[in-house]
């Protein structure tokens, strides 16, 4: 598993095995579980296995989105290089801040907060999407000084990442999410 930011252009091949994996681990555990196992919550402060999933879709998708443009701009600025890059040590550390296990809780803002009732096919497919998408920018991102290209966040426009650092932080927050899904699942009064 990836717990760094890519140094090169190389470490792209690994994003996108860390993608696929973390596709393939959700499509494992959402296929095995019922509608009611899905939306199972182990009190009304939490969030079920689906919530979970839908979360980091309605979260990635405004990053990914953000990426495209900023990888667009890169190239057109001329921001190109194979590495070594160099992240801006705020990005570096909250793509670590995202690894599980969780350290701290954090408030989720109300836009990024999940239904509490989803459908499994909806939600798999919502974060397939998002997958997919940051697996072809993780593409289109070599040869992109993915140090010097850097984006705003789109839930918070003061906080900036490089390009690098997002990736970083979307498969963080992505194995957050996974280790609390995983959490839910060991709860004993979680429906088998």
């Amino acid at each position: 598993m990836i717990d760094w930011v890519p140094g090169s252009s190389a470490d792209l091949a690994e994003v996108e095995l860390e993608i696929a994996r973390q596709t393939a681990e959700v499509e494992e555990i959402l296929g095995r579980l019922s509608s009611g196992a899905l939306n199972w919550r182990p009190s009304p402060a939490k969030w079920s296995v689906g919530g979970h999933v839908a979360h980091m879709a309605i979260v990635n998708g405004p990053y990914i989105e953000t990426i495209g443009g900023c990888l667009a701009k890169a190239r057109q600025r001329g921001r190109l290089g194979e590495g070594p890059y160099r992240h801006p040590w705020f990005g570096r550390w909250f793509a670590g801040a995202m690894a599980p296990p969780p350290k701290r809780r954090w408030k989720t803002a109300p836009k990024m907060v999940p239904d509490p009732e989803v459908e499994g096919a909806d939600v798999m497919q919502a974060f397939r999407d998002c997958q997919e998408e940051l697996g072809r920018l993780a593409g289109e991102a070599r040869g992109v000084d993915l140090g010097r290209a850097r984006l705003s966040s789109p839930f918070m426009k003061i906080l900036r990442f490089s390009v690098g650092a997002t990736f970083g932080i979307i498969l963080s927050h992505n194995r957050r999410h996974l280790w609390l899904i995983e959490e839910v699942m060991s709860d004993k009064a979680f429906p088998s």
